[in-house]
């Protein structure tokens, strides 16, 4: 309580005190040079602000006791700071709640000068503020401070055209549109300017006031175009330095026609049938452009889209599958944006289609094709539709392809066909196939009819064999166009010839049947069948030779192939019918046990039988059947072949085979025929002593100086395998020989075994060794030499 009452004991004397310098002041002031100088401070209102106040002491003795503020006239003060018991910052300080700032103010000494902040300051604390400053010694000090407290205006609106407000967007506005928006300030002390700004740059400071304490700014932007697309426009309001400038923006909104279309898929032919993707891109619209395709002015229906590049491009796809008739049409890429009338842009391709020959066949102009006799002119027309255009045309008659033959009247010019002088083998389908780089197309089939008379059909037999007492049905098939309308049967033999009654046949347009019952032995020889129609009458009757019935010749040349462990198959000629229809049966058994083992019959004598044991013997009949009997049986034998058996420890014994047998006989004759000649030679060589080669062995003395030494280097000398045993005969002194002839004696050179050789034989007085060769019967010198050397013959 003492430091509270010291407090206002010290405020009464303060007031006391105040109002003996006030009274002093005035004495003062009214003197003109007295008068404190009014410092202006301008405040916005709402923000914080700050009232200087200098409080520094007149001498650096000085210190200050009290600061005491005080607004306008009024005589308490409405904050006041006490530094008495200390100063700085722990200085006393105390805020007037009810007229003064409360708790908003707060005087700051730490400054200088000194400052009272006075936060969020309101319009009306506008006015003349006095700080009085209370020094220990020195006299009081004063200063005015004139606070100005700005009001700033309200946020402004903005209205479009339409007189709408515009909060965030304006538009959107086509290219070329004008742009007109008004920006409303209201409030604001003072009046504030209100402009316009598009991001930094200032557009438009034209205000104008329009009521009390209301401004407004037209901004008008003529013919905008794309680089506005998404401008910021701010309208600001502001009526001080100080506060930032209140505004409101919005952005500018536009719609695009599309810039472009084009179509993306390269423009070349396209084939009929196939599908292709078609592909067109459009830009430059906003918001997107819609992509439709036309063909002819004709909607195709709806294609999938996509948009891409941030909305910048559109993309449509196509699939389109070309037909024929689509050849020389237009396809057409219609981008459009549907919120902007007149926006649409095209671009078109006009279509090459490429396909196959479309082709029809008809006979020619002025042609009846149910008129057509043998004999005529017929013409074929191909009527061929194809892009490309085709490279050949083909004709066809019963699939079969027709040539260019003029000298047979056949003549193939372009797409038509000439036939002249047609014959009925010429009747039948005919088609064209034109082909070209798509493909190949075969027209319809249109069949020629030639007019023909009858001619005898594909009947079955022409002996046909007739049981006595028995009927027989005969056929008679025709060939005709148009169809047989009349049938006549007649029959002749050596002894009679006569027709046969009406009765007797049964007919029809393609054939007549005859029921034939012969009695006796004249009632065999030929029948005649004869046809007409209403070309005439059939040139050659069919002729049937009637014999009488027997049992059929049994098959021949029969053979067994195909022989496998389990099956063979049997192949046969067939005998002569008996005149009848006739089947063929076979039978196999088991040689080893007669017993059956297959059965089998058929048209023809091929059989094939499966089923057998392995490595056995068959026996295989084959006969002939028909109606009168069963021919003789044909009989061969067969067999299976065996299964190798698996032997793990001896070798498979060799089977004995026909095939090996023959084999093995061609290989034994050979040896045996080449063991023959070699032993005839070997007995013809030693049964014939050959003549010998004369060699001069020199003078008997010589002979007994130098004894005989084979010369080794003697290439002729050495005998080959060729001249099988070849001699050498050498001279040595016989004992017994008186005269000192030479003995002659053979040296074998493969034993070099001695035998006696023929004596010598002279000639020209000089002793010369025959040898000879046992093929050759010639005498050739194997040494010569009258000076006793060897030389080299």
């Amino acid at each position: 309580m003492k430091p509270l009452l010291g407090y206002l004991v010290g405020l009464v004397i303060g007031s006391i005190m105040y109002s003996v310098t006030i009274e002093a002041s005035i004495i003062v002031l009214s003197t003109p040079q007295s008068v404190p100088e009014i410092q202006e401070v301008l405040a916005v209102e709402g923000h914080s602000t700050q009232l200087p106040c200098d409080i520094s002491p007149p001498n650096p003795l000085e210190q200050v006791y009290l600061v005491l503020w005080y607004r306008q006239d009024e005589g308490e003060p409405i904050y006041s700071y006490d530094a008495r018991s200390g100063g700085g910052e722990i200085g006393r300080r105390w805020s007037d709640d009810h007229g003064g700032f409360g708790p908003r103010a707060y005087f700051q000494v730490q400054t200088l000068p000194a400052v009272l902040n006075i936060k969020d300051i309101l319009q009306h604390e506008a006015g003349i503020y006095r700080c009085r400053v209370d020094f220990k010694t020195a006299p009081t000090r004063n200063s005015l401070i004139n606070v100005t407290v700005v009001v700033p205006p309200g946020t402004p609106t903005i209205f479009d055209e339409s007189g709408q407000e515009a909060r965030t967007v304006v538009g959107p506005y086509l290219e070329g549109d004008s742009i007109i928006l008004q920006c409303i300030a209201s409030g604001g002390d003072p009046v504030p300017q209100v402009t316009w700004w598009r991001d930094s740059h200032l557009l438009d400071s034209s205000y104008e006031t329009t009521f009390s304490q209301t401004v407004q700014n037209t901004l008008t932007i003529d013919k905008v175009s794309r680089k506005d697309l998404g401008a910021i426009l701010t309208c600001q309001a502001s009526n001080n330095n100080i506060s930032i400038p209140v505004s409101t923006r919005v952005t500018v909104d536009l719609k695009f026609r599309p810039s472009r279309v084009r179509i993306l898929t390269k423009k070349e032919p396209l084939s009929a049938g196939k599908y292709y993707r078609l592909e067109c891109e459009s830009g430059g619209a906003r918001p997107a452009a819609i992509v439709t395709w036309w063909k002819n002015n004709k909607f195709m229906g709806k294609a999938p889209s996509k948009i891409v590049d941030n909305g910048n491009l559109t993309i449509s796809t196509l699939e389109f599958k070309p037909k024929p008739s689509d050849h020389g049409k237009s396809i057409t890429c219609r981008a459009e944006n549907l919120e902007i009338s007149n926006s649409a842009l095209e671009e078109h391709w006009k279509l090459v289609i490429y396909h196959a020959p479309i082709v029809s066949l008809t006979f020619g102009a002025n042609l009846n094709p149910s008129n057509i006799a043998e004999g005529n002119d017929v013409y074929f027309e191909c009527t061929i539709s194809a892009n490309p255009d085709v490279y050949k045309v083909i004709w066809l008659h019963n699939d079969v392809m027709v040539n260019h033959e003029q000298t047979k009247g056949v003549i193939i010019s372009g797409s038509s066909l000439v036939l002249q002088g047609v014959h009925r083998r010429q009747s039948g389908w005919y088609a064209c196939v034109a082909s070209n780089l798509e493909g190949d197309t075969q027209s319809n089939s249109i069949e020629l009819k030639i007019m023909y008379k009858p001619i005898c059909g594909n009947f079955k037999r022409v002996i046909q064999g007739v049981s006595r007492d028995r009927v027989s049905k005969i056929a008679c098939p025709v060939e005709a166009h148009p169809k047989a309308s009349r049938f006549t049967w007649s029959f002749n033999n050596s002894l009679e010839s006569h027709n046969i009654n009406a009765s007797q046949y049964e007919s029809n347009s393609t054939h007549s049947i005859l029921s034939y019952e012969p009695k006796d032995d004249d009632d065999f020889g030929l029948i005649f069948c004869s046809a007409s129609n209403a070309f005439g009458l059939m040139e050659e009757p069919c002729v049937f030779k009637i014999i009488p019935a027997g049992p059929p010749d049994p098959p021949s040349n029969c053979s067994v192939v195909n022989q496998t462990t389990d099956s063979l198959e049997v192949e046969c000629l067939p005998g002569f019918d008996g005149g009848l229809e006739q089947t063929f049966q076979l039978e196999v058994t088991d040689l080893q046990t007669d017993l059956v083992l297959a059965n089998d019959s058929g048209q023809v004598p091929e059989f094939v039988v499966s089923g057998l044991n392995s490595g056995r013997g068959l026996k295989i009949t084959i006969f002939a059947v028909n109606s009168d009997g069963r021919s003789q049986p044909f009989v061969l034998e067969g067999f299976t072949l065996k299964v190798a058996e698996l032997q793990l420890e001896s070798p498979v014994p060799l089977e004995f085979t026909p095939v090996l047998g023959i084999l093995i006989g061609v290989v034994l004759t050979l040896l045996l025929v080449a063991l023959v000649i070699i032993l005839v030679l070997r007995i013809k060589y030693r049964n014939h002593k050959p003549p010998q080669n004369m060699q001069n062995l020199g003078s008997r003395r010589q002979a007994k100086e130098r004894p005989f030494k084979p010369d080794h280097n003697i290439k002729s000398a050495i005998p080959t395998q060729q001249d099988a045993e070849e001699y050498f005969c050498i001279q040595q002194p016989h004992p017994d020989d008186d005269n000192d002839q030479s003995q002659t004696y053979l040296l074998k050179e493969s034993t070099l075994s001695h035998r006696q050789c023929p004596r010598s034989t002279e000639i020209n007085g000089s002793h010369m060794s025959l040898v000879g060769s046992p093929r050759n019967n010639n005498p050739s010198p194997y040494f010569a030499g009258s000076t006793g050397s060897s030389t080299e013959s």
